[in-house]
C-alpha cells in the first residue's frame, strides 16, 4: 500500500464519518475518534482496539461506559453528557441535556471512558474560538490562474498561541470524474505514465478524493489587516477537482495540531513501512487516537480550468 496523499490523512482526522483512523503500532491499545465543532452539536464518539499492522480492521468497543464532561475553567465539572453504544460497532452518542447539546467555543471538554480490560481512558480538548468570513473576493475563480481566492475573516481566538488553520475542499459533483481532477490528482493516479486513469486506482476510487485538504497554516503568514481581520488565500494544494466546490476553512485545537503535525512529518520522510504511523503525537491518556476539535467557516465556489 502506497502512502496516503496528505489530503486523504486530513479526512481521516476531521470527518466523524471516517472510520480509520492510522494504527499506533501497539495491539490491543484503546483507539479513540470524536471531533466536536463549535457552535454545533456534540458529535459521536467512536472507541475500537488497534490491531497489528496488516491484520483485520479496528475492532469496536461496544461495552465501556463513556461520558463527556464540560469543565469550569477551575477544572472542575459543570455539567456531564452520557454516551451511550449504536448499533454500529464501537460508536457512541451522547444523550445531552440542554447546557450540553451544543460545542461551546473557548470552553474545555473532558472525555471519560471506562474499557473492560484496559481501565480508565482520558482526554481533553480546548474548543477553538468561532470566526467569520467578512468578504470572499470571488465566486468563481481560474484553477491556478493570476487571481487568488482570498477570504477576509475574523480572527479565531485560542488561549496561549496564533490560530492554527487548515483548508478542506469537497466537490459537490456527484458522482466527480476523472475529467473534472486537477493536474496534480490526473498525474498521481497516473502511476505508470501511460496517460490511461482509471477511476480506480486499486487502492481507493475517485470518490475517495472528493474531499481534500491543506497543510496547516498560522495566522501569522496571513496578511493582518488594520481592523483586525486576516486576509486568507486558498492553497491550491487543497483542490482535488474542478467545478462547484465547498470550502471550509477550519481553525483546530492542539489535539488536531499534534496530531496532524506528527502524521505529516512520518507520511513524508519516516523509515517506517509504507502506510505505518508510529509514535502519533496524541493527548489520549491510556490509549491513542484524536479527541479534538475546531471552530469552522465554508462557502461554495465554483473552479475553472
Amino acid at each position: 500500500m502506497r502512502p496516503l496523499p496528505f489530503f486523504l490523512v486530513l479526512l481521516a482526522a476531521l470527518l466523524p464519518a471516517c472510520d480509520a483512523l492510522p494504527d499506533s503500532g501497539t495491539a490491543g491499545e484503546v483507539v479513540v475518534e470524536a471531533f466536536f465543532v463549535a457552535g454545533e452539536p456534540l458529535a459521536d464518539l467512536s472507541l475500537r482496539r488497534s490491531v497489528a499492522l496488516g491484520s483485520q480492521p479496528n475492532t469496536g468497543i461496544n461495552d465501556a461506559q463513556a461520558r463527556v464532561e464540560l469543565l469550569r475553567a477551575d477544572g472542575s465539572v459543570e455539567a456531564t453528557c452520557p454516551y451511550t453504544p449504536q448499533t454500529i460497532a464501537g460508536r457512541y452518542q451522547g444523550t445531552c441535556g440542554a447546557s450540553m447539546r451544543i460545542v461551546l467555543p473557548l470552553r474545555r471538554y473532558r472525555l471519560v471512558a471506562e474499557v473492560p480490560g484496559t481501565g480508565m481512558v482520558r482526554a481533553e480538548t480546548l474548543v477553538p474560538g468561532v470566526f467569520q468570513i467578512i468578504t470572499s473576493s470571488a465566486d468563481t475563480v481560474v484553477y491556478q490562474g493570476p487571481e487568488r481566492l482570498t477570504y477576509t475573516v475574523s480572527r479565531s481566538a485560542y488561549p496561549g498561541r496564533n490560530a492554527i488553520f487548515l483548508f478542506t475542499t469537497e466537490s459537490l459533483l456527484n458522482p466527480p470524474t476523472i475529467r473534472d481532477a486537477v493536474p496534480f490528482v490526473r498525474s498521481f493516479l497516473d502511476r505508470d505514465n501511460d496517460g490511461q486513469i482509471d477511476d480506480d486506482d486499486g487502492d481507493f476510487t475517485l470518490d475517495d478524493l472528493r474531499i481534500g485538504g491543506s497543510p496547516l497554516l498560522n495566522e501569522a503568514n496571513y496578511e493582518r489587516n488594520a481592523d483586525g481581520t486576516l486576509s486568507i488565500r486558498l492553497p491550491w494544494i487543497a483542490v482535488a477537482f474542478l467545478g462547484p466546490n465547498r470550502i471550509a476553512i477550519n481553525a483546530v485545537d492542539d489535539n488536531i495540531n499534534d496530531f496532524l503535525r506528527s502524521a505529516d512529518v512520518q507520511q513524508g520522510g519516516s523509515t517506517s513501512s509504507p502506510g505505518e504511523i508510529l509514535n502519533i503525537l496524541d493527548h489520549v491518556d491510556n490509549g491513542t487516537g484524536v479527541f479534538g476539535s475546531y471552530a469552522r467557516v465554508s462557502r461554495d465556489v465554483f473552479i475553472r480550468e
